[in-house]
């Protein structure tokens, strides 16, 4: 049984090509924060030496590294997101450091304590008291801690994402996300030996033949049940609707959309942007 989800209509409040990350950054429209972090804007005009156009994220270190891209929706005083869509590619995710990265909305400035929604690649957790090492950990889609890919398959993996909020605590399922995702696998840049300019064309070439907006891909797999993905055929494309992930404190908006890494983890951030419901 389809699960009806309220309709979804916003003003657009952000719209971010981390092409021209470095333009943002001067403006002060995002800060950065975290410890063996590096950041650095891929331009425009084609594919650069090392991938396509967009802002590339790297932690290093072991599972305690993280680093943080986060912007104050509405100048800080918030929003009530309705709408937030984002593409990124996933290009490494490690295994032993417990890798992991997220896109998510939090009310307050304590990121993790707050957020209302999170979207994370991570692996599959270890079991408990049984011998893992040299396990490789498959890479899982969880929206709000519930799964919605179980396996992302190898990377690179581009990820494009819509998500609809619906923030009528009186409406039939009360506060809940709804996600439409899309993976599509593009080829590695570089082999054992470092980026090539044919691995980069490659690259690029994939990443525009998947620059379609989610929704056209997604539309006729979305049969969702609550709290869990229906996918296409192929597997790569579903819809997954989940409670908000906080629940018992009190908020009517978000004021921070942000980007979090954790482990040894590279990620080449593409485009976000995000609409909110005019005050009445």
């Amino acid at each position: 049984m389809v699960e009806a989800f309220p309709e979804v209509a916003g003003t657009l409040l952000l719209e971010q090509t981390f092409a021209n990350l470095e333009e943002a950054m001067e403006a002060e429209l995002w800060e950065v924060d975290g410890d063996d972090l590096q950041l650095y804007a891929c331009e425009p005009g084609g594919p650069s030496k090392d991938g396509p156009p967009g802002a590339v994220l790297v932690t290093e270190g072991k599972s305690d590294g993280w680093a943080e891209l986060v912007h104050s929706l509405a100048g800080g005083a918030g929003a009530r997101v309705c709408r937030l869509t984002s593409s990124f590619i996933c290009e490494s995710l490690d295994n032993d450091s417990a890798g992991s990265f997220t896109v998510g909305l939090a009310f307050n400035e304590d990121l993790e304590e707050s957020s209302l929604l999170a979207l994370t690649l991570r692996r599959t957790r270890e079991n408990p008291g049984e011998d893992e090492s040299g396990l490789v950990r498959p890479i899982e889609l969880h929206v709000n801690g519930a799964l919605a890919v179980a396996d992302v398959r190898p990377l690179p993996v581009r990820a494009d994402l819509e998500v609809e909020l619906c923030w009528d605590a009186m409406a039939p399922g009360g506060r809940r996300v709804r996600l439409l995702h899309r993976l599509s696998q593009v080829a590695s840049s570089g082999g054992a030996s470092g980026s090539t300019s044919e691995g980069v064309a490659a690259l690029a070439e994939e990443v525009a033949a998947v620059a379609a907006p989610v929704t056209e891909v997604v539309a006729a797999a979305a049969a969702g049940v609550a709290g869990a993905a229906t996918t296409a055929e192929d597997g790569r494309s579903g819809e997954t609707i989940v409670d908000f992930y906080t629940t018992g404190d009190k908020f009517d908006k978000a004021t921070a959309l942000y980007f979090r890494s954790t482990g040894k983890v590279k990620v080449r951030l593409l485009h976000v942007a995000c609409h909110h419901e005019e005050p009445t």
